[in-house]
């Protein structure tokens, strides 16, 4: 790691939190190299990074093995799926928060960790689950994006996951429930929310999420059942009537991407999201 500036400042005499950084990869040779750089230039100095691929078939391995010595832990075996990996970085993490990047998604940049140090020092005993902004990138832009208002959670992911720093305790107590192959992150984050944990949300860009790379939006019908299907009230008229609405939503979406030209699909999007579209780092 790069010269911590939080120890630069006012906090050298201080515990600094350790904060683990896990990246999750599979055949993923065209992102990975990206990914460890962005993780490993971090101006914070107190970082274990841990690096879980499910047994790539590519040159996955062989990118990771030029940066053996700025990786904490690297394990390479089969597994099953990408909530089975994170749960194996989350049995062997050691710090006191944790945040996943995983391969393709990049922190938006090198100063993040010291200023989410920074803010857990002042909330340290209060704060459960800190989350921030996200800068998700399509394949013709990058769009910044807030959080959606925090009382959503009971319906909907409001943050990216990609953006959350949790407390490593918590996540021990509450790992991915491998049932889900899509929506494991939002039942852990609404479970946390049933137990009452203590969220925070702070003005800063955490990471960019390649949007691109995402298995949800392939498989968005199956990933919107499986978060309806998180809530007390599942097999509800209410219930079902939101699922189907939800769907039907981004159908209507997608057949119009489909069918209108291309050029008109850009021009669309860029009224709509004009004021949050950011120059291609």
């Amino acid at each position: 790691m790069n010269k911590c500036e939080v120890c630069d400042e006012d906090m050298s005499t201080k515990k600094l939190p350790l904060i683990t950084i896990v990246t999750v990869v599979y055949n993923g040779e065209k992102t990975i190299q990206e990914t460890i750089c962005s993780c490993t230039e971090q101006v914070y100095c107190n970082v274990e990074y841990i690096v879980i691929d499910g047994k790539s078939t590519d040159s996955t391995v062989d990118i990771i093995s030029k940066f053996k010595n700025k990786v904490t832990r690297f394990i390479s075996e089969p597994d099953n799926g990408i909530y089975d990996a994170m749960n194996k970085a989350i049995t062997i993490a050691t710090g006191d928060w944790i945040i996943f990047m995983n391969s393709g998604d990049l922190f938006f940049d090198k100063f993040v960790l010291s200023n989410v140090a920074k803010l857990i020092k002042e909330e340290e005993s209060s704060v459960d689950v800190i989350y921030g902004n996200t800068v998700y990138k399509f394949k013709n832009n990058l769009l910044q994006i807030m959080p959606l208002a925090f009382e959503l959670i009971e319906r909907e992911m409001i943050f990216c996951h990609q953006s959350t720093f949790v407390r490593t305790e918590l996540i021990k107590l509450n790992r991915f429930d491998l049932k889900y192959k899509l929506a494991a992150d939002y039942n852990m984050f609404y479970q946390f929310y049933k137990q009452n944990r203590i969220f925070k949300h702070v003005d800063l860009f955490i990471s960019i999420f390649n949007q691109d790379e995402g298995s949800t939006l392939n498989n968005f019908k199956k990933s919107t059942k499986e978060r309806y299907s998180i809530h007390d009230d599942y097999g509800s008229f209410k219930n079902s009537f939101l699922l189907y609405k939800t769907i039907l939503k981004i159908q209507i979406s997608l057949l119009k991407k489909k069918i209108l030209p291309m050029k008109l699909n850009h021009f669309f999007f860029q009224i709509k999201y004009k004021a949050n579209i950011l120059p291609k780092k």
